[in-house]
């Protein structure tokens, strides 16, 4: 048995037979995947025998054993796969297509999990009741429902990859989720106002470059990641108003959708607070250089795990409630929703305004950053 490159660019495995007159009979079976790599462990997983010989005159021949091999029956390479070598060829080829080196890790620890919690098993005996055992374990974790259903969409997408190779293959996923009961205003609650006093009041105390990230947060609404990962080429001049540009266009940052592409007014308080002073000084072009991470784990990851230890100590909502109460004093002020979209970095789930719609111009979006002005 060997490999064979189509002119597609498909790999098949190969299989020559001896029929009873001399000649080579050859069967060719699509493995479904233009990478060597993937094709060579398909082969390697299969029972196949490589050659098969049918001696001359021998009883057992008929005309239809032409096509039949003598030795073991054929079967699908692909469906004696194991679970484990089957998530490593989705990762390989996910990674030739060029997912994120931080998607990658979220997605190598769901997958971790899948392989630990069900075995390591052919990918064809897993069943509903596996994939209930699954679901079942992370409800029992500690995990929000969010998560949990990060998990299931994953291994859910590892089988739908799978059906697209192994004929009749079953998708034990399909389907399968815990279901939110909460609204999603609820899921995660702003601030009171007592708890913005307190977090005002504490983050006095702390170095400037850690005060100043709560306080962006504050007036602007930016998540953690958009805030800790700005260069200073970000702060700039918009048509004589001082804005923070939330982009993607250096290789160590990301944003969450391409709805996260926005220009934001920078309110006056925020100014007063010396906020332009963080883009002079020092040599370093990024505007909180005492972060690390980089464009694998991205610049948030210590500051996240920080603020975690410090809010519990000073009992207040977690980092995102931020952001949840810049939008509840919006909505509270009647700002419309476009603008509060393009403030936050959302869609409006209209077509008019998330497909049609433009930006909304700068001047439009100061007095809203203003309003913000006493949220803290």
């Amino acid at each position: 048995m060997n490999l064979v490159l189509s002119r597609h660019g498909i790999w098949y495995s190969r299989y020559t037979y001896l029929l009873p007159s001399g000649k080579r009979k050859e069967i060719r079976k699509s493995l479904r995947t233009r990478c060597k790599r993937t094709a060579n462990k398909l082969i390697q997983a299969s029972s196949l025998t490589p050659v098969i010989a049918i001696p001359n005159g021998s009883p057992n021949y008929s005309p239809d054993s032409l096509c039949t091999p003598l030795a073991p029956p054929l079967s699908s390479c692909e469906t004696v796969l194991k679970l484990g070598d089957a998530v490593q060829l989705w990762m390989d080829e996910r990674t030739r297509e060029g997912l994120s080196k931080a998607e990658l890790k979220r997605v190598k620890t769901y997958m971790k999990s899948l392989v630990s919690i069900v075995g390591n098993k052919r990918v064809d005996v897993i069943g509903r009741r596996e994939a209930n055992l699954f679901k079942d374990a992370l409800t029992a974790s500690d995990k929000s429902i969010t998560t949990i259903n990060n998990y299931l969409k994953r291994a859910r997408a590892l089988y739908c990859w799978l059906a697209t190779r192994i004929d009749d293959l079953r998708n034990p996923f399909d389907g399968l989720t815990v279901k939110q009961n909460k609204a999603p205003s609820e899921q995660r609650r702003a601030f009171t106002p007592d708890e913005f006093k307190r977090l005002k009041d504490a983050s006095e105390t702390l170095p400037a470059y850690k005060r100043m990230i709560i306080l962006i947060a504050c007036f602007t609404g930016m998540r953690q990641n958009e805030i800790c990962q700005l260069y200073k080429g970000d702060i700039k001049r918009v048509k004589g108003i001082w804005c923070i540009d939330v982009t993607d266009v250096r290789p160590d940052q990301r944003l969450k959708t391409s709805s996260s592409r926005r220009v934001i007014p920078i309110a006056s308080t925020l100014l007063e607070q010396g906020i332009i002073d963080l883009t002079e000084g020092s040599r370093d072009e990024r505007v909180f250089p005492e972060l690390s991470g980089g464009e694998e784990q991205g610049y948030a990851r210590h500051f996240t795990r920080w603020f975690g230890r410090w809010r519990r100590r000073n009992e207040l909502p977690e980092f995102h409630s931020i952001r949840h109460t810049v939008a509840t004093k919006l909505k509270s002020e009647g700002v419309a929703e476009q603008y509060a979209a393009q403030l936050l970095g959302h869609t409006t789930g209209s077509m008019t305004y998330s497909r049609y719609g433009k930006g909304v111009e700068i001047m439009r979006l100061v007095p809203l950053v203003e309003v913000l002005g006493d949220a803290v």
